[in-house]
């Protein structure tokens, strides 16, 4: 990803903080009744049939928490949160000893965004394993800046004594007040239901993992009737105005704001955020995508700890023919257990009686998660996100195993999602990292995990002696200042290297300049390409033509805020560098861009998503947020980058025969063109 631009609401001046409190926004949402209560001093009162309260007096402060004096909203003191990232500062809440609804209801006070979870945590045992919600504000708010939170009524199933907790995280975040209160009559049972399953669950419930949940209650509240139309054309304008570049302002721009325009007649919190999350994701960006509790449950419940690619099934076509549009799915690599027996080599034909890349676009509407690329040739990141939309949304699979030993696969069989194993703390998902196995003679990524959050570097284990021959693993392409995380890696290839493999399967992008440096031994420096900033609408609609690109690269080419230049003074033209390629995004569009076609650099592997422009970021207090690509990159032809994914030089997919016995399809393609070049190994 490039520097983000984050877009947020105006940030109100900090409250005068007065010893008590003054409500000067007199009650609560239309048939939200709320149970504190003021009296006329502006002393708040806990309601007295509350099940569990926390006024802050006694507490003993957990983690991101420190415990204040003064200025509080119930007694003499509060705590104030500060998480710093994405963790959340946790209040315990006892459990329940029978079934039931509560709501839970909590004062908070900052000038910054707040995100909100309430976290109901069942053990073993059967059963939905785990609930989530949220609050929002209910209308009431003191005149020193304390506003009231509340949830819908959460059912929570007390005879199986669930782990509870109401969290935070923020920063600068004051929380006082905070007390649950048991609705009578509100308590809804978690049933069972398969796949998406919308239509087997009640309304304003989404179906996953096998279970109803409440969607209500993980999304802020649906707007009032008077503001519902303005909250839609609010959202419309910052889409039509910010999005996208020439290719993504046409289909999938009109698209999305179609979809958008029809939730004006949403009559439930959740048919009008998750139409507004399906609209955003039929935008069809890889840097666009909506955020929020739907995310926390897309990670929990089954265990499928596979990773797949897209592949070439040579051993298996006979059996179950390939589809004309999409690549096979095979099994890269695995967890050690849980993994249905499955193992590298393996295929899965079909989801749910689809082909499974088919199956994942269907799931727009149901899932929040966008895998989808800018290019719709690309569909690396779809494979990649099926190891965790499979437990989520699917009823059962397909699958096609073969033997190592004969090279014989099995006819195909059906597995039902829910024989999947619960998943649980201890197991192990692999990173699903496209990289069926590593190369280097020493200091290689963990070949269980496949976790990797630094550079990876030194000689490759095929390297014989006098070949020199290097290689470098890394997935992100972040850096504006200090020394480059590959700065000591290319300092040894500059000195040392005859050949270069470049493993930048995982490409999670960065920043333009982390781009540029990667490019600095493979060609001469110049300016490749320019790209917009910000507001889009009227620059980048049609029609749009040649001529207009190479204006816009004509005026922006010298402007280094606008201008991108790869390359150094000094490339490596002498040593053959090899790039394999997979699923890259956003800067990790941009490196092997800058190195297409350069002296002695070959590109191997898939096409890259073309996501090429920087987006903004927008938060809301519920838990709930969004980020929007803005800007087009414009190439010294004067053709826009946007959906144009960067082409190897080599399509290569991993062959199901080399991944069944170890073999690494594409770096031996790769292996082979370092030592020997277009001609071939004697």
């Amino acid at each position: 990803m490039f520097k983000r631009s984050a877009i947020r609401g105006p940030r109100s001046s900090r409250a005068r903080l007065f010893t008590a409190a003054v409500i000067v926004a007199a009650g609560a949402a239309p048939g939200k009744a709320s149970a504190a209560s003021f009296d006329d001093r502006g002393v708040l009162s806990f309601d007295p049939n509350a099940f569990f309260t926390e006024g802050f007096e006694s507490y003993t402060p957990g983690s991101d928490m420190q415990l204040m004096q003064g200025n509080a909203l119930e007694g003499d003191s509060f705590v104030r949160i500060d998480t710093g990232g994405y963790s959340a500062a946790m209040v315990q809440i006892p459990s329940p000893a029978t079934v039931g609804a509560f709501r839970f209801r909590a004062f908070v006070r900052s000038n910054h965004a707040w995100y909100p979870i309430i976290q109901v945590e069942y053990g073993a045992g059967g059963g939905v394993p785990f609930t989530y919600a949220t609050v929002h504000p209910t209308g009431r708010m003191t005149d020193d800046g304390w506003i009231e939170l509340e949830s819908s009524p959460v059912s929570i199933d007390g005879t199986r004594s669930p782990s509870i907790a109401f969290g935070f995280s923020g920063t600068e975040l004051d929380l006082d007040a905070l007390e649950v209160v048991e609705v009578p009559g509100a308590y809804v049972p978690a049933t069972e239901c398969l796949g998406t399953g919308a239509s087997q669950c009640e309304p304003g419930q989404f179906c996953i993992h096998g279970y109803c949940h409440d969607g209500d209650a993980i999304v802020p509240d649906l707007p009032d009737p008077a503001s519902r139309s303005l909250v839609v054309d609010v959202l419309l304008r910052k889409i039509r105005n910010a999005f996208g570049g020439v290719a993504s302002r046409k289909a999938p721009m009109q698209q999305a704001l179609a979809a958008l325009d029809a939730v004006r007649t949403a009559s439930r919190p959740w048919t009008f955020w998750n139409g507004f999350a399906r609209a955003i994701v039929l935008l069809h960006d890889a840097h666009t995508m909506p955020w929020g509790m739907m995310s926390l449950y897309a990670r929990g419940g089954r265990a499928f700890p596979v990773c797949l690619v897209e592949g070439d099934a040579d051993l298996s076509r006979p059996i179950a023919p390939s589809d004309g549009s999409y690549a096979d799915v095979l099994v890269s690599h695995t967890g050690p257990d849980k993994n249905l027996g499955l193992k590298p080599g393996d295929r899965i034909v079909a989801v749910d009686g689809e082909h499974p890349i088919a199956w994942l676009h269907g799931l727009v509407g149901h899932s929040w998660n966008n895998s989808f690329a800018n290019d719709p040739r690309s569909e690396g990141s779809a494979v990649e996100s099926l190891a965790y939309e499979i437990p989520a949304f699917a009823s059962s699979i397909q699958v096609l195993r073969c033997d190592p030993a004969t090279s014989q696969c099995s006819p195909p069989e059906t597995i039902l999602v829910s024989s999947f194993a619960q998943d649980t703390p201890d197991t192990v998902m692999p990173a699903c990292d496209h990289r069926p196995a590593y190369h280097l003679a020493a200091n290689n990524p963990d070949p269980v995990t496949h976790e990797l959050n630094d550079v990876r570097h030194g000689l490759l284990a095929d390297s014989a002696p006098g070949e020199d021959l290097y290689g470098m693993i890394w997935n992100d392409t972040d850096w504006e200042s200090g020394s480059a995380p590959w700065q000591a890696a290319y300092t040894e290839f500059r000195s040392k290297a005859k050949g270069l493999i470049l493993d930048h399967r995982t490409g999670n992008g960065g920043t333009p300049e982390g781009a540029a440096y990667l490019t600095e031994l493979s060609l001469l420096t110049k300016t490749a390409s320019v790209w917009s900033l910000n507001t889009t609408l009227g620059l980048f609609d049609e029609p749009f033509t040649e001529t207009d690109g190479l204006d816009l690269f004509a005026r922006w080419k010298s402007d280094p805020s606008r201008s991108w230049r790869p390359g150094s003074s000094q490339p490596r033209t002498d040593m053959r560098i090899a790039v394999l390629l997979a699923r890259d995004v956003s800067g990790s569009d941009f490196f092997p861009f800058g190195v297409k076609g350069a002296p002695n650099t070959r590109l191997f592997g898939r096409r890259t998503m073309g996501a090429f422009s920087t987006f903004f970021m927008f938060e809301a207090h519920t838990f709930l947020g969004w980020t929007l690509a803005s800007g087009d990159f414009i190439d010294e032809f004067g053709v826009p980058r946007i959906g144009k994914g960067v082409e190897p030089d080599e399509d290569l997919l991993p062959k199901q025969s080399d991944l069944l016995v170890g073999r690494d399809t594409v770096y031996e393609r790769a292996l082979q063109w370092v030592r020997c070049g277009d001609g071939g190994c004697p």
